[in-house]
Parts: structure tokens; C-alpha cells; sequence
């Protein structure tokens, strides 16, 4: 399966691509919508838990319902740092759960390595954070990718990546200075951060893997040296690492209760 990705300012146009996707084939059952919120009467349906984010219950996620108006497959469930996310699409539901670390279920979850894109969930949030909605096609061959592409397009997606773009250049200042911070003039000789930046950068979206999330350099190291086998043992890179973790901890532990 391949996953084709659109980022959307306005949820209009996000469900317009849904339509269209479907009668170009791309059934529901191969498509995730996530948009920003969910409405009180939504909340209601949906199992809570306290103690997991500060201020709030952590909703874990729960079937809607056609009842609702939004599909038999569709669910809420609240993103530590980011708040309560509708979810059309019960491959989004345990997409989702991935990132608030919840167990969904063996046979759902089995499905995250069969084309969803886990491992821009940090891109996901951060365009859910600021209030955008997202569409996943999961398409059966280059083909149907590039239709679905092609929807999305002609009705202003954004593409993942240069959602991914944008997400860094509102750290890059800061993450800049992070890593002159951590070598003081005169400490030592290192290479400048124009040198330096991309192998950092890697670092960075590395500690934000589902494979790795939460867990120390030390003990995803032979994760890492398989996806990043030539810079895993750089210094920029494991400082990038550290600096990830930071991120997403401090993320996780914001408290959002947009509805």
C-alpha cells in the first residue's frame, strides 16, 4: 500500500477530497480524515481516564458512531499537547492512538506497517495544532497514489513535506542556538550549524519515531544506526536526538482542550 498525504486549511475542502477520492475508488475503508476538535455531544460518547495529562482526562478513544453524523467508522481521541481529534476512519483511530499511547487493539495496530505513515505522526500534530485538517489516502499502486495525489492537489493540500518544512523553520531559531549553546567559544573546535543542520535535523525527527518516542539514544541505538547508518554516531546527531526528546516531552505535556 502507498499513503498519499494532504494538509488542509480549510475542513471543506478536506471532506471535498473524501468525496472525490471515493468516486475515483479509493473506498473509506482506505481513507483517514483528522481534523482539530470535537464537539461536546462527541465527547460524550467517548471513554476517559484521568491522571494522564495535567488538568484534564485523557480521552483514550471510542467509536462514535453514525449516530453522530460522521460514519459508523469514526472516533475521537485526545493527542497529549495537542486536544480532542475527530477521526473518520477506523485505520486513523489506531494511527492516532499511536501517538497518545494507546493500546487499540493487535489486529488494528498490526495494520500501522502496512502503508500509514507512522512516522510523521509529529507532522500530523503539529498541523493539528494549529487547527488544520488531514487526509491520508491509502492507495493499492503507484497509479491509484498518483490520482489521489492529484485530488489533492488540485483542491490546496499541502503536502506532507512541506508541512514537515514548515514545522522546522518555526524550531529553527531555536534549536540554532540550542546546539551553539551546547558548545561554548573557546570550548572546543566544532563545525558550523550551516554544516551541521541537516545531520541535527535528523537527530531531531529520529527521537519522534513510533520505534523510539520516549525512549533514550542509548536504547534505540541499533534502531537508529539502521535508519541513520552513516550519521547515527555523529555528535550533532545524538545532540539533534536529545533535543527531539525534549521537544516531545514538553508537547505531550502541554494541556490543550480545544473543542
Amino acid at each position: 500500500m502507498i499513503s498519499t498525504v494532504g494538509v488542509f486549511t480549510d475542513a471543506r475542502a478536506a471532506q471535498a477530497v473524501r468525496n472525490q477520492l471515493g468516486r475515483e475508488g479509493i473506498s473509506e475503508d482506505r481513507q483517514i480524515l483528522l481534523r482539530p476538535g470535537a464537539s461536546e455531544e462527541e465527547l460524550e460518547h467517548v471513554p476517559v481516564t484521568t491522571g494522564e495529562q495535567p488538568g484534564m482526562g485523557k480521552v483514550v478513544g471510542g467509536l462514535v458512531g453514525s449516530a453522530m453524523g460522521i460514519g459508523a467508522a469514526a472516533g475521537v481521541i485526545a493527542i497529549p499537547g495537542v486536544g480532542p481529534v475527530t477521526v473518520i476512519g477506523m485505520l486513523g483511530l489506531a494511527l492516532l492512538a499511536t501517538a497518545a499511547g494507546v493500546k487499540v487493539g493487535d489486529v488494528i495496530d498490526d495494520r500501522l506497517d502496512e502503508g500509514l505513515p507512522v512516522d510523521e505522526l509529529f507532522v500530523y500534530e503539529d498541523a493539528l495544532r494549529k487547527g488544520r485538517s488531514i487526509v491520508i489516502a491509502i492507495a493499492e499502486d503507484d497509479e491509484e497514489a498518483e490520482r489521489a495525489r492529484a485530488i489533492m492537489a488540485q483542491l490546496g493540500a499541502e503536502t506532507v513535506d512541506a508541512a514537515r518544512d514548515q514545522w522546522w523553520i518555526g524550531l529553527r531559531s531555536a534549536e540554532e542556538a540550542a546546539y551553539q549553546g551546547a558548545h561554548p567559544n573557546g570550548s572546543e573546535k566544532v563545525p558550523h550549524w550551516n554544516d551541521e543542520e541537516s545531520t541535527y535535523r535528523a537527530g531531531f525527527e529520529a527521537a519522534l519515531m513510533k520505534a523510539t518516542r520516549g525512549r533514550s539514544y542509548d536504547e534505540v541505538k541499533a534502531v537508529l544506526r539502521e535508519r541513520h547508518p552513516e550519521i547515527y554516531l555523529r555528535s550533532a546527531f545524538r545532540r539533534g536526538y536529545e533535543r527531539g526528546q525534549e521537544y516531545d516531552r514538553k508537547m505531550r505535556s502541554m494541556n490543550r482542550t480545544v473543542i
